[in-house]
């Protein structure tokens, strides 16, 4: 099964299905669950917000350094979120807090330069649990897999591992949750 691990908008779960997705992680409060099959939800935090205690799938956009040592230390949220404004929070002592925290390392494709896809696709190289994102608001945003697939070897990642952070690791947290629930 092919997940997206955020969608904005739950009008683009039909669109993502086109592209080939069967399971959807939505980031949305007008989303009703029981309309859409093989869909979960999620809460994004930006800097010192409070998890919601009925959203099974939570992520954190850390804003300092301090933040992103206590998201990464709360076993609440799953991961974090990455793009252009904070990715160089991650230095290499905080990366081994998330691998040893089994923490996902979300990259937010729309809102991230070549430099931090390239800093991710290390990352993974070094064993972190990295994932790419459309966090998709508008059908222009999605990215169908194959896209994904050929812009991160276009990076110079390996197929290998892009196999990995594309199908694998986004399957892995739609079912973590799944079994949680």
């Amino acid at each position: 099964m092919l997940v997206e691990t955020c969608i904005q908008d739950p009008k683009l779960i039909e669109i993502s299905s086109r592209l080939g997705f069967q399971g959807y992680i939505v980031e949305s409060r007008k989303l009703d669950e029981a309309r859409w099959q093989g869909v979960k939800k999620r809460l994004t935090l930006v800097g010192d917000s409070q998890v919601s205690p009925n959203t099974p799938i939570v992520f954190s956009k850390p804003l300092s350094r301090a933040q992103l040592v206590k998201v990464l230390n709360d076993i609440k949220i799953h991961g974090i979120s990455l793009d252009n404004d904070n990715f160089y929070l991650l230095k290499k002592n905080l990366l081994n807090l998330a691998k040893s925290k089994g923490k996902y390392i979300e990259i937010r494709l729309n809102s991230s330069s070549s430099s931090v896809i390239r800093r991710a696709i290390e990352w993974g190289y070094k064993g972190a649990k990295v994932i790419f994102s459309s966090c998709a608001s508008r059908k222009s945003e999605l990215w169908a897999p194959l896209s994904l697939v050929n812009y991160l070897a276009f990076h110079g990642a390996d197929m290998k591992d892009v196999i990995t952070w594309v199908y694998t690791y986004p399957l892995e947290l739609f079912k973590l949750v799944s079994d949680n629930s």
